[in-house]
């Protein structure tokens, strides 16, 4: 996602989460990069970008190849990131090792 100078250089969260969301509803698969910002020049230049824009995340998205098997990260379990009426303990060590 690229814009011009007259929106800023951050893009709220949602924003790129809704472009997904909205992707992934259409069966197409996507991927968010934020290292794009690292080499923000050399990227401007490769999609030949207007002089006052620049690059503020990567969203890719695309139709998955059939037959690929997709990587799913592993993720802590929700009594690890969740809590009702109020912050808890957490046992990291434990969350993970379950």
């Amino acid at each position: 996602m690229c814009f011009s100078t007259v929106w800023g250089r951050a893009i709220r969260p949602e924003v790129l989460q809704s472009s997904g969301v909205s992707a992934e509803s259409l069966d197409l698969g996507t991927v968010y990069i934020g290292a794009l910002r690292d080499e923000e020049t050399a990227l401007c230049d490769l999609l030949h970008l207007p002089e006052q824009s620049f690059v503020v995340a990567g969203l890719l998205v695309g139709w998955p190849a059939d037959g690929v098997q997709t990587l799913v990260r592993p993720r802590l379990p929700q009594n690890a990131v969740a809590f009702k009426n109020g912050y808890g303990p957490i046992d990291l060590k434990g969350a993970v090792e379950t």
